[in-house]
């Protein structure tokens, strides 16, 4: 899983060298909308890819949010000019910051979770320092770049959660979309 998880940001480097940063992007994820959506046709009819309006609108507003403020600003952050470019290994390493925003977010809501929750996150994150931070303290990661890559998950996360994703079309895969 981690070598395939891991592989999506080297792809992504690969890909905006011969093609427009956020083209590259869309292409992959038109790509596997069609092969999902014939998946699905052929495994449950041709009725499955029906939706109203509104299943529509807010499909729409979740894939924006998620595909371009989440992978969107990761695939600028690695596309862009020299100097501000961040490595697709460094990608991969700060989008790895999603644990602790998710806990953070949580506990900003109103939800508490456990002392372990926050020892292990926060643990995680200091590892992901050590990581990223060059030895001597030189600024070898681009700021601007990586700042990029960090608030690409933020602006997923809230595609996942919009108050508009609950008309979204039910599947057994999808509870928070199901009524």
């Amino acid at each position: 899983m981690y070598v395939l998880w891991g592989s999506t940001y080297l792809a992504i480097q690969v890909a905006v060298e011969s093609l427009p940063a956020l083209a590259s992007a869309g292409l992959r994820f038109a790509a596997a909308a069609a092969v999902l959506g014939l998946v699905l046709r052929v495994r449950r009819g041709p009725g499955a890819l029906r939706v109203d309006r509104r299943q529509l609108a807010s499909a729409a507003l979740v894939g924006v949010l998620l595909l371009a403020g989440g992978n969107g600003l990761v695939v600028l952050a690695e596309s862009g000019p020299p100097g501000t470019a961040v490595p697709s290994g460094v990608a991969a390493l700060l989008v790895a910051i999603v644990p602790l925003l998710v806990v953070l977010l949580r506990a900003a809501t109103g939800d508490r979770p456990r002392f372990w929750t926050f020892a292990g996150v926060s643990v995680g994150f200091l590892g992901l320092v050590l990581l990223v931070l060059p030895p001597g303290g030189s600024a070898a990661v681009p700021l601007v770049g990586a700042l990029t890559v960090v608030a690409g998950p933020p602006a997923g996360r809230s595609g996942r959660s919009s108050p508009g994703a609950c008309g979204c079309p039910p599947t057994p895969s999808s509870p928070r979309c199901t009524r």
